[in-house]
């Protein structure tokens, strides 16, 4: 049974200052609640108590459902507040300062080197590049998911290991043998020739050699030499150039590529063996 709770001040006052309303002291009220429960067949003190226990946090949790929810949502909607905002404000940001004017002088004006925008500025990707990403990309899967490499170190048995040794090796071999092809590190460059010179090579009743100034994009300057028998070259003319030196020219490391960009091949001009793929014309 529950037990009647009477204040220690009930008990120390007189008896006539202890005169209260009967329906307002605490043991009446415990007695009342407990004659309601009992009615309802709650009998015993425990079920009295988890009653008590389980009845004031449902009131409360009712009257604030509202704070408790906008407490745990409100950062989910101040995020879809904020982040459109963030998106749109730098979009429209520029459109008060913006020109009106799609074309103004500063935009078809000269290039930082000088020259006037023509042609198309596309060249070859450096092949390096797709070396290097290849040297990490490739060990992932093939390793990590290799059997040897996937089971515990001391169930793997000699072959599994040697097997693994031997994928590592042929891997690294390869890759340094593409690093180091000619033909994988993209000795051709674009660049604008300035000027076409001509330079007498050192050899003795030779041909002038045609000799042209290119300016890379990097802005050096180096000389490349013209194969083959005339050509349609003109100064600010874009070509592209391989690696290469040049017989009886001293410093010039580089050739002109014919048929490419504004170097077009002359007709029925006279051809060597191609260093570029094409067979060389059979005789009859």
């Amino acid at each position: 049974m529950l037990l009647r709770c009477v204040p220690d001040t009930e008990k120390s006052l007189p008896q006539h200052e202890a005169v209260v309303h009967p329906k307002t002291t605490i043991p009446y009220v415990t007695d009342r609640i407990q004659e309601s429960l009992k009615a309802q067949g709650l009998k015993s003190s425990i079920q009295i108590l988890s009653f008590f226990r389980y009845a004031a946090p449902r009131a409360r949790s009712e009257k604030t459902k509202w704070a408790v929810v906008m407490s745990e949502f409100a950062p989910i909607f101040i995020y879809l507040v904020i982040s459109p905002l963030v998106s749109l404000i730098p979009l429209g940001v520029p459109f008060p300062f913006a020109s009106n004017s799609s074309t103004y002088p500063e935009k078809l004006s000269a290039y930082e080197c000088g020259f006037d925008p023509f042609g198309d500025a596309r060249s070859r990707f450096d092949i390096r590049f797709y070396l290097v990403s290849i040297l990490f990309i490739i060990p992932d899967p093939e390793v990590t998911f290799s059997f040897p490499w996937a089971v515990p170190p001391n169930k793997i048995d000699p072959f599994g290991s040697w097997s693994m040794m031997a994928f590592l090796l042929i891997l690294t071999i390869g890759s340094l043998y593409e690093w180091k092809r000619a033909s994988d590190q993209c000795p051709q460059k674009q660049g604008v020739r300035p000027r076409v010179p001509t330079r007498t090579p050192k050899k003795p009743n030779s041909a002038p050699r045609k000799i042209a100034k290119v300016r890379l994009s990097n802005r050096h300057d180096i000389f490349a030499h013209i194969p083959g028998e005339g050509h349609n070259s003109q100064e600010h003319s874009i070509v592209l150039i391989r690696g290469g030196r040049v017989k009886d020219s001293p410093g010039v490391k580089s050739h002109c590529i014919r048929g490419v960009k504004d170097l077009l091949g002359i007709p029925d001009r006279r051809k060597g063996r191609s260093k570029y793929g094409a067979e060389k014309p059979k005789s009859l």
